[in-house]
């Protein structure tokens, strides 16, 4: 689907009907990822979603959100250490 017609048709009837900001697609596609990258999934995995070449595209373009990024990689390996 063409991103105007997705505009024009899906995004724009339902922010009108939902009395919400105008926005475009694209910055969509910035929430998707910048959410994906919150909530912790590998780069590589955000690339692919966003078909982006190769991981360092999308930490290169999403650099600031990765810093602020939350993971619990250190609580996961510090359980993995306790429980063997």
């Amino acid at each position: 689907m063409h991103r105007k017609l997705l505009r024009d048709q899906g995004l724009r009837p339902a922010q009108k009907k939902g009395e919400l900001r105008a926005f475009g697609v694209h910055a969509l596609r910035h929430f998707f990822a910048s959410e994906l990258i919150r909530q912790g999934y590998p780069p590589t995995e955000v690339a692919a979603r966003l078909g982006h070449s190769s991981p360092a595209v999308t930490m290169t373009v999403y650099a600031r959100w990765y810093r602020t990024a939350k993971s619990d990689a250190v609580t996961n390996l510090a359980k993995a250490l306790c429980d063997s």
